[in-house]
């Protein structure tokens, strides 16, 4: 049975914003996302956020006390490895649920939806077909998330690269393939939900960890004498081929440079409106 058939708290399907159309111009897109997008997320939000309120089970309140601890040290290692590896259903359930609620109440960032979306993944396989589709849309919103919290780094070389890096892991593959599959329409929805959750949540403060395989960044761990590790690439198109990986060096503690909040809202407001263009030009 699909843990979401289970679960304490019946969120139900999230995708039901206004479905879009690709025939129309960028200000009709954001008008409607203003109108109908972020109205409907924000009533989730509140329902999701009262559903957890009403929660009295013990265990279920020590498991989201847990992850609230993790969270507030921004521990993100521990945090996946209580959502990937849940010791039962119930812990299970419980994590989807605080997952849900950290992203659409707390902001949490794109790390996170891109956690809930393979969680919807499994549930999906697991007989909830229609959360294939709730899937899809919080991949979109973590690979949206963290290309905008990238543009706060002052070296642009980082940009787009910690996205690569989560959207490489082996637990979100699946969905990773899956949006191939998806038409122009079907994604220009998805794109249009994931922004009204964006806008409905607003940005972010910067991280670190968005700018920590910039050039500057990766030059400077070099200098104090660190080197990325040679892996050998999977078996493929390059079988057999040995590659250097900057992610496996370390520069979680190297000080970032960051634009001002002010140029970044410009940034943020460029992206949005070009990732639209890309659908309705």
């Amino acid at each position: 049975m699909s843990i979401l058939k289970k679960q304490i708290l019946l969120l139900g399907c999230l995708l039901c914003a206004t479905n879009y159309s690709a025939a129309f111009s960028v200000d009709e897109a954001r008008k409607s996302i203003k109108k109908n997008g972020v109205p409907i997320w924000e009533k989730q939000a509140k329902k999701v956020s009262k559903q957890m309120k009403d929660v009295t089970d013990a265990e279920v309140l020590q498991i989201w006390s847990n992850l609230d601890g993790l969270y507030a040290k921004d521990d993100e290692k521990s945090i996946k490895e209580h959502l990937l590896n849940p010791k039962n259903s119930k812990e299970a359930i419980a994590n989807t649920n605080w997952l849900l609620s950290a992203i659409l109440s707390k902001n949490a960032d794109g790390r996170y939806a891109y956690y809930y979306s393979y969680l919807m993944d499994l549930a999906q396989k697991a007989g909830n077909k229609e959360l294939k589709t709730e899937s899809m849309v919080f991949y979109v919103l973590a690979h949206l998330s963290t290309e905008l919290d990238s543009l706060y780094c002052a070296d642009q070389t980082a940009r787009g690269i910690i996205t690569k890096k989560y959207e490489s892991e082996s637990f979100i593959q699946a969905v990773d393939e899956q949006k191939r599959k998806y038409s122009k329409d079907e994604m220009l929805n998805f794109f249009l939900n994931a922004i009204s959750i964006e806008e409905l949540r607003g940005a972010r403060e910067p991280k670190a960890i968005f700018c920590q395989y910039s050039n500057e960044s990766i030059l400077k761990a070099i200098k104090l004498g660190r080197t990325p590790k040679a892996e050998k690439i999977p078996d493929g198109a390059m079988k057999g081929v040995t590659v250097v990986s900057d992610f496996t060096l370390d520069t979680s503690d190297i000080p970032q440079n960051y634009i001002s909040k002010e140029d970044f809202l410009k940034e943020r407001e460029k992206y949005i409106n070009h990732t639209i263009s890309a659908f309705t030009d």
